[in-house]
């Protein structure tokens, strides 16, 4: 899994990797702090582009996106992604 602050921000498995939401301090490159105006520009861009699945096996370079082909690995990823969140959410303190 791969985190922002606390929020699970994508999972990979052997095949697969999935961005739920991306940030502007990850994807593509780390954008400039809200406000300044290259994130302006290019923040609204970033949004729209959520969610994303790439299958790393044959595009390792994640250069195309795949959400669309298969929208049920999407929606099993994302729902294993809702499952981990609630977890983590549920327990602030850390693993007991």
């Amino acid at each position: 899994m791969f985190f922002h602050n606390n929020d699970i921000e994508a999972i990979r498995t052997a095949r697969w990797k999935y961005f739920d939401n991306v940030s502007h301090y990850t994807w593509p490159v780390p954008i400039d702090r809200e406000g300044t105006i290259s994130n302006k520009m290019i923040e609204p861009w970033v949004d729209s582009q959520s969610p994303n699945l790439y299958d790393i096996i044959i595009d390792p370079g994640e250069n195309y996106d795949l959400i669309d082909t298969y929208p049920q690995v999407g929606d099993s990823l994302d729902r294993i992604i809702d499952e981990m969140q609630f977890i983590l959410d549920s327990n602030p303190e850390g693993w007991k």
